[in-house]
């Protein structure tokens, strides 16, 4: 029997806000965060979804989303596993350093012109800026990333369906959730055009040691 995952990515917090990256450092939801993760709840609640576990990476502002969603649905009695794996990326360096300046190293590490954006370089091309710009030594690789969170959540996946699970919350960030549905699982880019929104939701099903995901991505509504 199939496993039905529900991805979904954190509330806005206050470094989204103030355009800040965010991978492992943290920071709290915004008021506006955690009226739209309880929203994600309620709505989950209304359309009749239930869950057998719920997950969460290991950062606050993931663990707090996932509670918001579990209390809204009436199941905050629910145990909540955090696993690092469902973590962001690491960026090194650029932890909590403002978004412009990040992107201005970026632009000269890659050589892009002034006026291109450094999101043109995509997941693989943003890694390897990270990695490259970081003297740290923490910053992932692009292929750390795509192996951590499809390995994570093939295990997610098989403990659920030898426990007999039908549907599962797994609570992690954008970047991290952007690469497995567009780097690993092949999801069209024009299937989620605007990227993967805070406070939204995949659904994913597991079966026989393989994720797919279920159009449409990075719903806001169900």
């Amino acid at each position: 029997m199939a496993v039905t995952i529900y991805l979904a990515r954190h509330g806005k917090t206050l470094f989204n806000a103030a355009h800040r990256a965010q991978g492992w450092c943290d920071a709290p939801l915004t008021n506006e965060g955690v009226a739209a993760a309880t929203q994600l709840g309620a709505r989950m609640r209304a359309a009749g979804i239930h869950f057998d576990a719920a997950f969460s990476g290991d950062l606050g502002r993931q663990r707090a989303t996932a509670k918001l969603i579990l209390s809204a649905m009436g199941q905050e009695d629910l145990p909540l596993t955090e696993n690092p794996g469902l973590r962001e990326c690491s960026f090194g360096r650029w932890e909590g350093e403002k978004e412009s300046d990040r992107d201005a190293a970026f632009k000269v590490f890659h050589g892009l012109r002034e006026d291109q954006s450094a999101y043109s370089l995509g997941r693989r091309g943003l890694c390897a800026a990270y990695v490259g710009t970081d003297d740290t030594g923490l910053a992932e690789s692009y292929e750390q990333v795509c192996s951590r969170i499809h390995n994570t959540l093939l295990s997610i996946g098989e403990a659920a369906q030898a426990a007999g699970h039908e549907a599962i919350l797994a609570v992690s960030s954008g970047m991290i959730t952007m690469t497995l549905l567009f780097d690993v699982l092949l999801v069209p880019h024009s299937d989620a055009p605007n990227g993967i929104p805070t406070a939204s939701c995949t659904v994913l099903t597991y079966e026989n040691r393989s994720l797919r995901a279920i159009p449409p991505v990075g719903r806001l509504d169900f």
